[in-house]
């Protein structure tokens, strides 16, 4: 007959014991959090926001729009109406939205950059199937739109992947090829980062001192290269 140590037992008996107790106590706080969550989301009216409830330190200024850039004085900001939309700018001190691309045709734009000048660079494409939007947004062009609204946007002759990177002190530019824009050029799954003056000739904006500044086939694992910024203040760096 074998014997048991009852030390053993009484032993074994407080660790299931202290294991059980710790369980409970975790049960009993997670059920607590439970209703504490739950009487919060019952407390928000079913046709309300987080927008409704903003802290003193938020104000909403508009009711639509996306890829935000604040003007250089910051009194004005440009945003776009959606994904191949139309450009507007809001007045921050009023309020007041006012479209910028309204006064002649074109398939919409992804992205509305203030430049140095005060003129905006665009991005968007020359054709838009709706059935294809995929195609559209990896053909898109920049162009350069006048501040003064009085003609449509000028073309620069190349094409932009994402969204490009814009000085803010003078009219230099950077931003991305990837092959699919350029496959007679570029080897497929490759991109480069390239940047650029824009000058004026005759009042038409065009590039000046192009160079590529990175191809991805210079780097010692694959990726998709992309534009972000300049890096203030001295913007000898690029993200």
């Amino acid at each position: 007959m074998t014997q048991t140590n009852p030390f053993a037992i009484r032993r074994g008996s407080g660790i299931t014991l202290a294991l059980r107790t710790k369980f409970l106590l975790f049960t009993v706080l997670l059920a607590v959090c439970s209703l504490r969550g739950g009487e919060s989301e019952s407390s928000q009216k079913e046709d309300e926001s987080p927008a409704d409830h903003l802290p003193a330190h938020i104000k909403r200024i508009t009711w639509f729009g996306e890829r935000a850039d604040w003007s250089h004085d910051g009194k004005r900001i440009l945003f776009l109406e959606k994904t191949f939309g139309d450009v507007y700018e809001v007045e921050r001190a009023t309020s007041v939205i006012r479209p910028l691309t309204h006064h002649y045709r074109h398939h919409g734009y992804t992205r509305a950059l203030y430049l140095a000048s005060g003129d905006i660079l665009l991005s968007g494409p020359e054709e838009f199937d709706p059935q294809k939007p995929g195609d559209a947004r990896a053909q898109c062009w920049l162009s350069v739109l006048d501040k003064s609204l009085t003609k449509p946007a000028a073309p620069l002759g190349t094409k932009c992947s994402e969204g490009p990177a814009v000085s803010r002190k003078r009219m230099h530019i950077a931003w991305t090829h990837v092959s699919a824009q350029y496959p007679d050029q570029m080897e497929k799954g490759s991109s480069r980062m390239l940047e650029a003056d824009i000058v004026y000739e005759e009042g038409k904006p065009k590039l000046a001192n192009q160079r590529v500044i990175l191809d991805s086939h210079d780097l010692p694992f694959r990726c998709t290269l992309e534009t972000q910024n300049l890096v203030p203040p001295h913007e000898k760096s690029l993200t």
